[in-house]
């Protein structure tokens, strides 16, 4: 029994580090998402006063607009997941001793990777249909689908990556006992914690805030 712990021990050690990489990896995602949105509001403002001032247009925004949106939204993807801030129900989850909560968690996790290796995969194959077949979009920018469809993939994988690693990071938290750290990965939000984050980002943003003279 000790040397099986030592050994999934060892284990958690390994996925921790790679799970690092994958935050790193999120956060940096998260940033790069933040600037293209910026940049894109820059462009739909430009393209506004074009229109209304000169009756001219810059062309393209919407359609770059939505390749965008679509790889934005990937990549906030993991940082939800990283975050424990996508949405659930929890009728009967907080109702339940931590190794019940556990079970659940692992359940929801097993049928979001399920769920998303469908889309994962789907989005694979027509990245690669696009691109052995040269596929360009049929507006005035004929923009090669690969493209953007390629970022678009990427913050997929990232996702699907997390998911599966932190799943086997909370197996092994679980096999050694540590309930608290398997909720701590994979767990809902409880509100204490909701709280917390509420409060941290009011103190934040009371610093940022210049006192009255």
């Amino acid at each position: 029994m000790v040397g099986a712990r030592k050994s999934l021990l060892a284990v958690g050690q390994g996925l921790e580090k790679v799970l690092k990489v994958l935050r790193a990896l999120s956060n940096a995602g998260i940033w790069a998402g933040g600037a293209m949105l910026l940049l894109l509001s820059h462009g739909v403002g430009a393209e506004i006063i074009l229109r209304r001032l000169f009756d001219r247009s810059l062309g393209g925004m919407d359609e770059i607009g939505g390749y965008v949106l679509a790889i934005t939204a990937t990549l906030a993807f993991s940082e939800a997941l990283f975050s424990r801030a996508h949405i659930r129900i929890g009728i009967l989850h907080g109702r339940l001793a931590p190794k019940g909560r556990a079970v659940l968690d692992v359940i929801a996790l097993i049928g979001l990777i399920w769920f998303f290796s469908i889309i994962l995969w789907f989005g694979w194959t027509m990245l690669m249909r696009n691109w052995g077949l040269g596929t360009r979009s049929m507006t005035p920018m004929q923009t090669p689908l690969w493209i953007p469809q390629v970022m678009w993939v990427a913050a997929m994988a990232l996702f699907y990556l997390s998911a599966v690693l932190l799943f086997l990071q909370g197996l092994v938290s679980m096999a050694v006992g540590d309930w608290a750290r398997a909720a701590s990965l994979i767990g809902a939000r409880n509100d204490i914690e909701e709280l917390e984050d509420e409060l941290a980002l009011s103190a934040q943003a009371g610093l940022h805030q210049e006192e009255p003279r």
